[in-house]
């Protein structure tokens, strides 16, 4: 469940039986752009990447599905930034990354 929070968007996971302040900082914190995880909640986080599998982006006989640009775009897409950002980090305007998003088919 935890996994699934922080693909869906979640930006901060506090357990039930943790004292009503440690929500307050969590949501205090996560309001300031960080991220809220204890540390039994980082070691299972770190865990679970360690044993997941790398993205593939070839065919069934290897053909390369996408550019390595698009590739680059859909990395920083699955960490979770902003368009705007990755636009910035790539050195490419927020309609080029649209583009590479959303092409025309």
């Amino acid at each position: 469940m935890v996994i699934d929070a922080f693909r869906c968007g979640a930006r901060g996971v506090v357990f039930r039986d943790e004292p009503i302040e440690i929500l307050g900082k969590a949501i205090h914190a996560v309001y300031q752009g960080q991220i809220w995880a204890n540390s039994e909640i980082m070691r299972f986080l770190v865990e679970a990447l360690s044993r997941a599998l790398p993205m593939r982006f070839r065919e069934g006989h290897g053909i390369e599905l996408l550019s390595k640009r698009e590739v680059d775009v859909v990395r920083l897409v699955a960490e979770g930034l902003a368009n705007k950002d990755i636009a910035l980090q790539l050195g490419l305007s927020e309609h080029t990354v649209r583009n590479y998003l959303f092409p025309c088919i």
